[in-house]
């Protein structure tokens, strides 16, 4: 994920105390993939990471579309943390499902069937980032983290 209007000290704060309030403090950056990273720079604040989780059997672990347990943050984890880094003053987030900016944002689509291939969609325009992740981020939650033959949405992990 990046976070754009924001270095990495400010997300580390945010994240802890998501975590903490609504989590038992068992999400964290990811440890494999990308940690907390900063990539601040002359055209402006700007961090890269992960989320992940402690324990596999806590609070906003996710499970794999076969029912494993796995070290990665739930869709609502993920959706939380983003809502409370919006209001911390962040002013786009890229993820990969989605891209929540002011002016045209771009959601990826579903992928459930054969004619529905996964692709990124522009929708808006927005007044701002935040108006986007407001109006689209509910359609993530649809997308498929299983396969064609047994597909399993997201928010349903």
């Amino acid at each position: 994920m990046l976070v754009w209007g924001l270095n990495a000290g400010e997300v580390r704060t945010v994240v802890e105390h998501v975590s903490t309030e609504k989590y038992g403090g068992n999400v964290t950056f990811g440890r494999m993939n990308t940690p907390l990273r900063d990539e601040s720079g002359p055209r402006g604040k700007r961090a890269r990471f992960t989320l992940g989780v402690n324990d596999s059997h806590g609070t906003g672990a996710r499970r794999s579309w076969s029912g494993r347990h796995t070290v990665a943050a739930t869709w609502q984890a993920h959706y939380d943390v983003m809502a409370a880094l919006f209001d911390a003053g962040a002013t786009r987030i890229r993820s990969a499902m989605a891209d929540y900016r002011a002016g045209m944002a771009q959601v990826r689509t579903s992928g459930y069937s054969l004619d529905d291939r996964g692709q990124m969609l522009r929708r808006g325009p927005f007044a701002t980032a935040r108006d986007a992740f407001d109006a689209l981020a509910d359609e993530t939650a649809d997308g498929n983290a299983g396969s064609i033959m047994a597909p399993v949405a997201f928010g349903d992990l």
